[in-house]
């Protein structure tokens, strides 16, 4: 898993950890957004690399576009947005199709790369 993927996925389980705790405290919803710089303070000490706040804020931008739907983005900073779950299946719907994408284009590249630059191609 690259670094990336890492920090979201540990971006993501800060959040689902918090809705945990409070969930046992007998609260039901979120009230107090979430900050980059609280989220930072946790998953440094859980990603190795550990990501900068600055690097933070931007997974959870990423998370807050409606396409993925992770977070939502307040004022003050995020709030729970999807399970975890949704938010998996949401990455990888936005995936397939540029997984495909690569995948064509480096076979069409390996077939293509075959031929022998002085070879005459009389396919063409």
């Amino acid at each position: 898993m690259d670094h990336a993927a890492a920090w979201m996925a540990a971006v993501l389980q800060v959040i689902e950890d918090e809705i945990e705790e409070l969930a046992e405290a007998g609260q039901t919803v979120m009230t107090q957004p979430i900050t980059a710089l609280d989220i930072y303070r946790v998953v440094r000490r859980t990603v190795d690399p550990p990501p900068s706040v600055d690097e933070v804020a931007a997974v959870l931008e990423f998370l807050s576009s409606p396409l993925v739907g992770g977070v939502l983005k307040t004022e003050g900073g995020y709030l729970p947005g999807l399970e975890a779950e949704t938010v998996a299946q949401r990455l990888l719907d936005l995936a397939e199709p540029l997984v495909g994408a690569q995948e064509r284009a480096t076979a069409t590249a390996a077939y293509y790369g075959r031929l022998p630059d002085d070879e005459d191609d009389d396919r063409f």
